[in-house]
């Protein structure tokens, strides 16, 4: 089972190119407000966030499209070096 890793974006995009999408996207608040398009249109969620999210990996599995970590072995650099770093800043700043 995957852990989750939060770096910043920022971050992460300055040492990671690769990771433009993530500074795109994360850029600006994405939760949009459906009422309009339920009012005017008649708009209803046929799929559930975790029903779409599912549906999106089973379709990158069977498309051969997840990277291994083994194929991106910075990945597992930055996020050592982001915990690392991370608890050197807890305890320096909280004693």
């Amino acid at each position: 089972r995957p852990s989750f890793v939060a770096i910043p974006t920022d971050l992460l995009h300055s040492i990671e190119p690769r990771t433009y999408i993530s500074a795109i996207n994360f850029a600006y608040n994405n939760s949009f407000d459906p009422s309009a398009a339920r009012e005017d249109l008649g708009f209803r969620y046929t799929h559930t966030i975790a029903d779409g999210a599912r549906e999106i990996y089973a379709w990158l599995e069977a498309n051969g499209k997840l990277e291994s970590a083994e194929s991106v072995p910075n990945d597992n650099r930055i996020i050592a070096t982001w915990e690392r770093l991370s608890v050197a800043m807890r305890e320096e700043l909280t004693t």
